[in-house]
C-alpha cells in the first residue's frame, strides 16, 4: 500500500500521519471482522432455537413415513371380513358319530367312587368302567358297581397290584372293550357272569364269538397241515379187523428199526377205529 510506505518517509509529519492512518485502518478492519463473527454466531443460535426452521425437515420425514405406511397392504375391515374368535377345538373322538352325543366314558359320565387309597387300583377301576360302558345304555351307577366288583375280585385273587394284577387288568380291558364282544359286557352288567367267575376266565374264554371262530379255523388249518406232513395212508381190504371183522382198513408203513429190517405196518379199521401194527 502507498500509505504504508509513507510511514518511513523522512518527513516526520508525513511519517506520523501515515502511521496514524494505518493503525486506524487496522483497528477498523479488526472491529469489522469481530462484529461479523458475532452476528454469524447469533444467527446460528437463533436458527437452532427456532422450531420453525425445522419445518422443512419434519415435512420430509413425515412424507417418508406416510409413503412407507401407504405401501404396506392393509387388511380390509368390512363387516364380512371382521376377525372373529375361533371356536374352541373339540376332540371329535369324544362324540358318537351316529347320535352326536358325547361318547360314554368315566370322565364324560361324571361318575365317582370311594378311592381305594391305591392309585393303581383306582386307575384300574376307571379302565374297567371305560371298557364296560362301550355301546352301553345301562345306568352309570350299575356299570361302576360292576367295575368295582371286578377289581375287588382281582385283588382278592392275586393279593396285590403286582405284575400279574396289571397283566390281568390289561387283558380284561382289551377283551371287554372289543366292539365285537358285546355279549360278555352285557352278561357282566346284567349279572349273568359274576365278577368272581370273570376274573378266572382265560383270554380265550373272554374272546368274542368272531374271534373264537377265527381261532378254531386256525387250529383246524394247523391240524390239517400237520397231518399233511405225516405219512400217507392208503385204503385196503388186505387186513381183517379182529374186533369187528371188517376189511375196510387204512394203513401206512414206517421204518421204525434199522434200515436192513422190514418196515412196520400201521393199520386202522375205518369201521370201528381199532388200530394195530405188525412187522
Amino acid at each position: 500500500m502507498a500509505v504504508g510506505k509513507l510511514r518511513s518517509d523522512k518527513n516526520e509529519k508525513v511519517s506520523k500521519l501515515a502511521k496514524s492512518i494505518v493503525q486506524k485502518w487496522k483497528k477498523n478492519v479488526t472491529e469489522a471482522a469481530a462484529l461479523a463473527k458475532k452476528k454469524k454466531l447469533e444467527n446460528t443460535q437463533k436458527s437452532s432455537n427456532n422450531p420453525t426452521n425445522n419445518i422443512g425437515d419434519n415435512k420430509a420425514q413425515n412424507s417418508e413415513k406416510t409413503s412407507i405406511q401407504d405401501s404396506t397392504p392393509k387388511e380390509s375391515i368390512s363387516p364380512n371380513n371382521q376377525k372373529s374368535p375361533s371356536p374352541p377345538s373339540t376332540n371329535k373322538s369324544e362324540f358318537d358319530p351316529e347320535t352326536g352325543k358325547k361318547t360314554r366314558s368315566f370322565a364324560n359320565d361324571g361318575v365317582s367312587f370311594q378311592p381305594t387309597g391305591d392309585k393303581i387300583r383306582d386307575k384300574s377301576i376307571e379302565m374297567l368302567y371305560n371298557a364296560l360302558v362301550v355301546d352301553s345304555y345301562s345306568d352309570s351307577k350299575a356299570i361302576l358297581a360292576r367295575a368295582v366288583d371286578i377289581e375287588n375280585a382281582e385283588i382278592a385273587k392275586v393279593s396285590s397290584t403286582n405284575q400279574a394284577y396289571k397283566s390281568d387288568i390289561r387283558s380284561f380291558y382289551l377283551n371287554l372293550k372289543d366292539p365285537k364282544n358285546p355279549n360278555i359286557r352285557s352278561a357282566i352288567i346284567e349279572g349273568n357272569i359274576k365278577p368272581s367267575d370273570f376274573v378266572k376266565m382265560t383270554p380265550e374264554e373272554m374272546a368274542s364269538e368272531e374271534r373264537k371262530n377265527n381261532d378254531l379255523k386256525i387250529q383246524k388249518e394247523n391240524l390239517f397241515k400237520a397231518q399233511g406232513a405225516g405219512p400217507q395212508e392208503a385204503e385196503t381190504d388186505m387186513f381183517r379187523c379182529s374186533k369187528c371183522g371188517s376189511r375196510k382198513c387204512r394203513y401206512y408203513q414206517l421204518q421204525t428199526r434199522s434200515a436192513d429190517e422190514p418196515m412196520t405196518t400201521f393199520v386202522s379199521c375205518t369201521y370201528c377205529g381199532k388200530r394195530w401194527k405188525f412187522c
